[in-house]
């Protein structure tokens, strides 16, 4: 993942506008990285529905940009 949008070198492809990347935001009641307000952002997660067998999952980020195979163009 990278600090730096990815569009231009990959044809208009970046995380930052993939429908798959969603906002991971803290909560008061964790502990570590992840205790803070609920509106405070931790990262950003990659939501692939098929990673667990009946669960929604995603795989988390510290960077907003970057590029994967799963990729999916928000529209």
């Amino acid at each position: 993942m990278s600090d730096i949008c990815q569009k231009e070198r990959w044809h208009n492809c970046c995380c930052c506008n993939c429908k798959n990347q969603i906002i991971i935001l803290k909560h008061p009641w964790n502990h570590g990285d992840g205790k803070g307000r609920i509106t405070e952002r931790m990262g950003f997660g990659c939501q692939i529905p098929e990673m667990q067998e009946g669960q929604t999952s995603a795989v988390f980020f510290d960077a907003e940009h970057g590029m994967c195979e799963m990729h999916d163009l928000r529209n």
